[in-house]
């Protein structure tokens, strides 16, 4: 019988079921996958996947990623995950998508640059150091955040993407764990406020009754997106080019400490002489002026060159200038 099912299996027109290769993989680690995985937890690590695609989808469709409804229908025809391979120690999980990819020469479809694109945002917050926060789309932050509430119950304690090289784009290895959550976290923290005054130029306005906000240069640093009441809005028309003394509320990110709006409570016209005479008194510390003016270290020494002649005598330049102040 048994030599029977081999010549059976082994004759020729018999169909051979072909394995479905992964479009990516999450390698899932922790107390929860050492000896299998409960079924709840399956089901869960699914679905945040899930959606957290969904919500990638979305934000390169340039929609809105925390919105209610439904998901797009690009997102639901292109992106729809289907779980192909499961492999037991770490509960490694096989997806590809539910609808057939169709990929030509040197490209990756929608769909793969939507998966790329969450790898590349977990990669960006579970790096070791970051010199600056990672941007990602809120909505995909907080999926992320949802599937980090298994590393939270300490069930698992990493969930790692893996991209494999495909059509010349370079493979991605990114590891969510309890240091991305905790980024991921920080960045969902809403921002902070605090009561501000400044001076600056009234650059631009627009009064559209949706959208009332406007811009101010100030003195020192980076021009300031600043929002106001339609009350006040002939009040703002008339400043405008003028140089301004606004008081309000401003919201500050929680992670780089910079200002994102403010909400003008007062405006006062100033002279343009008095433009920024408070602060010559207000004691800035070195770090606070640096930043405000936006100077950054040098990076590269490359840029200095050329700063002078080729034919010039640097020796001669230098005994000129000592000669010089001796007189």
């Amino acid at each position: 019988m048994l030599s029977e099912c081999k010549s059976n299996l082994s004759r020729p027109g018999t169909p051979v079921r072909k394995q479905v290769k992964p479009v990516f993989r999450l390698v899932v680690q922790g107390p929860a996958v050492r000896h299998g995985i409960d079924v709840p937890i399956l089901v869960e690590i699914c679905q945040q996947a899930q959606t957290v695609v969904n919500r990638q989808a979305e934000a390169l469709e340039g929609k809105r990623t925390l919105r209610p409804g439904p998901i797009t229908a690009k997102a639901l025809s292109e992106c729809t995950l289907k779980l192909v391979r499961y492999k037991g120690g770490s509960a490694d999980l096989g997806f590809t998508f539910a609808k057939p990819q169709q990929h030509l020469p040197a490209t990756i479809s929608f769909a793969d640059d939507v998966v790329r694109n969450v790898a590349e945002t977990v990669r960006a917050f579970g790096r070791k150091r970051i010199m600056k926060p990672p941007q990602a789309e809120i909505g995909v932050l907080d999926s992320l955040n949802y599937l980090g509430q298994l590393i939270d119950r300490k069930s698992i304690t990493s969930v790692t993407w893996k991209i494999p090289a495909r059509n010349g784009h370079k493979g991605i290895t990114a590891t969510f764990n309890e240091t991305a959550r905790r980024r991921v976290l920080e960045r969902l923290r809403p921002p902070g406020k605090k009561s501000a005054v400044y001076e600056g130029v009234l650059e631009m306005a627009d009064f559209r009754e949706a959208d009332l906000k406007c811009r101010i240069h100030p003195t020192l640093g980076s021009p300031l997106q600043c929002s106001f009441e339609e009350s006040q809005a002939d009040e703002i028309y008339a400043a405008l080019r003028n140089p301004v003394r606004i008081s309000g509320e401003a919201s500050i990110d929680s992670q780089t400490g910079r200002v994102q709006n403010v909400k003008i409570d007062r405006l006062e016209l100033l002279e343009a002489l008095a433009l920024g005479a408070a602060d010559f008194y207000s004691g800035k510390s070195i770090a606070e002026l640096i930043e405000a003016q936006g100077i950054k270290p040098m990076v590269d020494i490359g840029v200095l060159a050329g700063g002078l002649p080729d034919d010039l005598d640097v020796d001669a330049m230098v005994e000129e200038i000592y000669r010089d102040r001796q007189l």
